[in-house]
């Protein structure tokens, strides 16, 4: 067989030559630009740790993740990992077909917390700091990733429309001043929210139909603290799994909102409002 590429020398800019759809795709993803994320950028200046790099800027350099970052992870030294592979791609170079996409995804996407100020990885809970792919194969055996997320555009959830399919939130006069609350999470394939830890659902009541003055909420997430031997914990999990819900009421205000928040929330007054968080649902509330 011969070899358009050398794989020792093969740059993820190659990649265009015959897979130009894929790497347009990725060009313009979020991956692509891991690094300079402004949700991102201001939590690296704070933790100042090497380690975040890892997943951020897996190549050392760049803005990102490449094509190399995840199809030059083979098993077979010398080929590209693929989830399929045709007799041109097998033509082009060697392929080491692997389905289990999940695998791949599970570097950045599943990981215990480092000891801070170190970069060594610690398990120091039950539950890594992201725990989405063991989450995954628990909804959904036999799925993938990529079952629901495009892998080269990969928006997840930062695409309204995949939150909104994801999560519904309802709301209705409970009397007594109250407003009843019915969250709904879809075959989400994972729990909701998942991720990092800084993502959360706030459903909240409020004054004004901008929701600035807040009268109550109920945030959905997992919380991390330290232990006194230093390193992380998990401390809460208000999380909701795949296809469950939540019933509760809140004391009545003007409006209501749901909202998605993405980052760490020391930092949100400097990110742009679409970093801050994404209105899921809201509505006015009867005086």
């Amino acid at each position: 067989m011969t070899l358009l590429f050398p794989l020792s020398l093969l740059l993820a800019a190659d990649c265009a030559a015959c897979h130009e759809r894929e790497a347009a795709a990725l060009s313009g993803s979020r991956h692509a630009q891991a690094r300079r994320l402004p949700v991102f950028e201001h939590s690296f200046a704070e933790a100042k740790s090497r380690w975040c790099l890892s997943c951020h800027r897996p190549e050392g350099e760049g803005d990102g993740l490449t094509c190399l970052t995840c199809h030059a992870v083979a098993a077979s030294p010398g080929a590209v990992w693929s989830a399929a592979a045709s007799d041109a791609g097998q033509g082009a170079h060697p392929v080491h077909v692997d389905r289990d996409v999940t695998r791949v995804c599970a570097r950045c996407h599943e990981f215990a917390a480092p000891r801070p100020g170190t970069l060594s990885a610690v398990v120091s809970s039950k539950e890594p700091l992201q725990a989405t792919v063991t989450e995954q194969r628990l909804a959904m055996p036999g799925a993938s990733c990529v079952t629901c997320h495009e892998p080269h555009h990969a928006r997840g959830g930062h695409e309204g429309e995949t939150l909104r399919q994801g999560v519904a939130v309802t709301a209705r006069d409970a009397g007594d001043g109250g407003v009843a609350f019915t969250v709904t999470v879809g075959r989400t394939g994972h729990r909701f929210p998942t991720g990092d830890p800084f993502r959360r659902l706030v459903v909240q009541t409020c004054r004004d139909p901008a929701c600035a003055q807040v009268v109550a909420r109920r945030v959905f997430q997992r919380t991390f603290g330290l232990t006194d031997a230093g390193t992380w914990a998990a401390v809460s999990d208000s999380t909701l799994p795949s296809g469950g819900a939540a019933a509760f009421t809140l004391a009545a205000g003007a409006g209501w909102s749901a909202r998605y928040f993405y980052g760490d929330s020391r930092f949100e007054r400097l990110l742009p409002p679409e970093e801050v968080f994404f209105e899921v649902a809201s509505g006015s509330l009867a005086p």
